[in-house]
């Protein structure tokens, strides 16, 4: 399959020549391939957040090279420039990023800067309102107006607007409840279900990257050190909790369950998987 995006042996360090040095990507390699959601997952200063926003021409690289699709990005100005508009990027927190006087505007801040016509501006707006959940009536609201989990996704509503090829969210559903991550997620599948956008997303949530993504990336001290599907990754459970990572928490309980002679399957992640997987062991005896 095609990648979207190639990372060759990238590094970069913040602060050299500074006592503050760090190494914040340590010859990293990886490729993210076309039309699936590739999961990012480590912890806080592994590295992660730097890699997105090398990913879109904020940050270049010390050395190495990422092409978007066979275009190596930071090889002229024009290309790193359109790496903005082509790879949308959604930090963390994007409600603050937040400054219009209404939602509608703040949505079609993007596509007005793309140089899109009124008409077409108005259409996209609509389209990415309702893929993230907004209605009609929010639109003409402030966007201070209105509740977090709102402003959530009215930030990546205005990303979704300018239809990328590629959407790099970093923690897109922090600090939100569980309906609200279900309402964020759920419109983002809904979106790369219809429109076949090839989707990143760092998340500290295994549950999140079970239902969601299709491959994963773990990061460590500026490396890569895991890559592969879902279940290639999460088959390394020793490997992963050496470094402090945990298996989605249904993984955990079903294969206590199987060490307990209460035999399913291994390979589950979601609570969904869980269910279809106990109904079709124990369930299809008569009453």
């Amino acid at each position: 399959m095609q990648n979207a995006i190639t990372v060759e042996n990238v590094s970069y360090v913040y602060g050299e020549g500074t006592p503050f040095r760090v190494l914040a990507l340590d010859n990293v390699s990886l490729n993210v391939e076309m039309g699936k959601l590739t999961g990012i997952i480590g912890h806080t200063g592994s590295g992660k957040s730097t890699l997105l926003q090398m990913l879109n021409g904020l940050v270049k690289p010390d050395s190495g090279r990422i092409l978007v699709g066979d275009d190596d990005i930071y090889s002229n100005k024009k290309l790193r420039r359109e790496a903005a508009f082509r790879v949308g990027l959604v930090f963390q927190y994007p409600e603050y990023q937040l400054f219009e006087d209404t939602v509608r505007r703040d949505i079609a801040f993007g596509p007005k800067n793309m140089g899109l016509s009124d008409e077409e501006i108005e259409i996209r707006v609509r389209e990415a309102s309702a893929f993230v959940g907004l209605g009609e009536e929010i639109l003409e609201k402030s966007p201070f107006d209105i509740s977090g989990g709102q402003k959530r996704r009215v930030a990546i509503a205005g990303i979704l607007a300018m239809k990328p090829d590629i959407l790099v969210l970093d923690e897109p559903a922090s600090g939100l409840d569980p309906i609200g991550r279900r309402e964020i997620f759920g419109g983002l599948e809904k979106y790369r279900q219809a429109t076949g956008t090839t989707m990143i997303i760092v998340s500290h949530s295994m549950e999140d990257m079970a239902r969601y993504a299709d491959d994963l990336v773990v990061f460590e001290n500026g490396r890569v050190i895991m890559q592969g599907t879902k279940q290639e990754v999460f088959a390394r459970e020793d490997e992963l909790r050496e470094i402090g990572l945990e298996l989605p928490q249904i993984t955990r309980l079903v294969r206590r369950l199987n060490k307990m002679g209460i035999n399913i399957s291994n390979d589950i992640y979601t609570v969904d998987e869980a269910l279809e997987a106990i109904i079709s062991t124990y369930g299809g005896g008569e009453k």
